[in-house]
C-alpha cells in the first residue's frame, strides 16, 4: 500500500536512485552509496523507501543506473484528487471570485514584504519551496494560490511545486500590482 504522503508525485532521479540502491540494485562504478547521489531539487534519501512504492518495475540494468533511473522516473502514484499538471495563472477578477466561492490556501511569496491581498494565509519567500511544502503538510492535493508583486516570483515557486507533483497550484497573473490596478485592495503592514 502506498503511503498517503506520497499520493501523486513524480519521483525524482534522486529518489529513484536511492530506491534502487536501498534495494541493492546500484551499479558499482556509477553510484555506490547514498552519499554519491545529489538531489535534483532538494530532499533526502529517506523521503521514500522501497516499501512505500507498490511496484517498481525494475528495468534490466544493462544500460547502467542512468537507464534504470530514466525508466523509473516516469512512475506516478495516485493522489486520489483531481487537478492539473501545469501552473494555472489567474487574473485578479478570477482570483477574487475563487476566494468568494472556496477557501484556497493563499501564500504571499514576494520578498521583500510589500503587502498582502485580503485573505492571505501566510508569507513564505518564493525561493523556499521546501518551507511552502511543509506549510502545505506535503498535501499534493492542497488548493493553493501563490502571490507576489509582479507574478514572476509566484510563477517560479508555482512551477517548482507543480514539478514536485502538486496538482492544484495557481498564481495571481500580474501579481499584487495587477490586483491593485484592477481596483482590489492591497493590505500593508499586516492588514492596514
Amino acid at each position: 500500500m502506498v503511503s498517503p504522503m506520497l499520493r501523486r508525485m513524480k519521483l525524482t532521479r534522486y529518489h529513484v536512485a536511492a530506491l534502487l540502491l536501498s534495494a541493492g540494485l546500484g551499479c558499482g562504478s556509477n553510484t555506490s552509496s547514498f552519499s554519491d547521489i545529489q538531489p535534483d531539487g532538494g530532499g533526502t534519501a529517506t523521503e521514500a523507501s522501497v516499501a512505500e512504492v507498490e511496484s517498481v518495475d525494475t528495468p534490466a540494468l544493462d544500460g547502467g543506473i542512468d537507464t534504470a533511473i530514466d525508466t523509473a522516473t516516469s512512475i506516478e502514484v495516485d493522489a486520489g484528487c483531481n487537478g492539473w499538471t501545469t501552473l494555472k495563472r489567474l487574473p485578479p477578477a478570477e482570483l477574487a471570485a475563487l476566494m468568494t466561492t472556496s477557501d484556497p490556501i493563499v501564500i504571499n511569496v514576494h520578498v521583500p514584504y510589500e503587502g498582502d491581498i485580503p485573505g492571505t494565509d501566510t508569507s513564505i519567500p518564493f525561493n523556499q519551496v521546501d518551507a511552502i511544502e511543509a506549510y502545505l503538510h506535503y498535501d499534493h492535493c492542497a488548493d493553493v494560490v501563490l502571490v507576489c508583486m509582479s507574478g514572476s516570483m509566484s510563477q517560479s515557486a508555482g512551477n517548482e511545486l507543480v514539478k514536485r507533483g502538486y496538482l492544484r497550484v495557481r498564481d495571481l497573473a500580474g501579481g499584487m500590482g495587477a490586483w491593485q490596478a484592477a481596483g482590489y485592495p492591497l493590505l500593508k503592514d499586516g492588514g492596514t
